[in-house]
């Protein structure tokens, strides 16, 4: 219990860290996902420290309900993100990079005779 404690105290900074650079760092780039990413870190981490004192006070009742909370927040939080394939599975280090090339289109060709 007290390893997964661990973890889960360092996602939290980068939970909000992520949403940070994706709101444009305060450039006033703000988008609705953002938000929507912000909320459920918000939530992650308030149940987290739920966690703590359930676990403090050995309340399994309290503590199972935070863990719950805390992993419907991760998921929304992916899901706002578009982090997730359609399995709603963390997709691998090559399929992101086979999402994100520049697919040339008709129009970007140039035929010459």
């Amino acid at each position: 219990m007290e390893e997964f404690r661990k973890t889960a105290d360092n996602a939290i900074l980068p939970l909000q860290l992520y949403v940070s650079s994706l709101d444009g760092q305060g450039l006033s780039m703000n988008n609705s996902y953002a938000k929507e990413m912000k909320k459920n870190a918000a939530t992650f981490e308030a149940q987290y420290k739920l966690f703590e004192k359930a676990i403090k006070k050995k309340d399994q009742d309290a503590a199972l309900s935070a863990l719950q909370q805390m992993a419907v927040a991760v998921v929304n939080y992916r899901q706002a993100g578009r982090l997730t394939d359609d399995m709603g599975n963390i997709p691998d280090i090559q399929e992101i990079r086979r999402s994100t090339m520049r697919r040339p289109t008709q129009s970007s060709f140039v035929l010459t005779q």
